[in-house]
């Protein structure tokens, strides 16, 4: 059951990230390459705003979207594969691991059939790059990560150390 859980979690991030990227092309009116709107959500805060990242986040290593999309591809097997043979890790690991694989495949098919990553949510507040739901499943999943690094991992470390004491004891 739980992996029928994580195989649909993982097909809903990437689903959600390609759709919301195919529904903001059409909404934005983007032809050769650049979006004719902007749809502003909360003047002064939010707006859709149509644009295309040849690099990674903040823009760096821009026009290198063919290296990119390989690098992210061995991550991507990397952290597939982790997840497939390690199914006894605490759940916020494996959560926060299944947000940057959706993520990072939704960004990666990108990367592949365009050359480039669709971004189209802008805030308005302060100066950030635009980005789109793969970046934002990224983030919360990185979040996640260091919650799981500070939170969990030092008790299970205590956890292992105190049994192993105990079988040598």
């Amino acid at each position: 059951m739980i992996i029928l859980f994580e195989i649909l979690l993982l097909v809903g991030i990437v689903l959600l990230d390609l759709s919301s990227k195919a529904l903001m092309v059409n909404l934005l009116e983007v032809e050769n390459h650049y979006g004719d709107r902007v749809i502003t959500v909360i003047k002064g805060v939010l707006s859709f705003d149509y644009g295309e990242n040849t690099g990674a986040g903040f823009g760096i290593f821009q026009g290198n979207a063919k290296l990119l999309a390989w690098v992210t591809l061995i991550f991507m097997l990397a952290i597939a594969g982790y997840l497939f043979f390690y199914r006894k890790d605490h759940t916020l690991l494996r959560l926060a691991l299944f947000f940057v694989l959706g993520g990072g495949l939704g960004n990666l098919v990108d990367r592949f059939s365009l050359g480039y990553v669709r971004d189209f949510i802008r805030f308005d507040f302060i100066d950030f790059p635009v980005f789109n739901l793969a970046d934002t499943f990224i983030t919360f999943g990185g979040v996640m990560l260091v919650a799981y690094a500070v939170l969990v991992l030092p008790g299970e470390i205590k956890a292992e150390k105190r049994a192993k004491e105990k079988s040598d004891g």
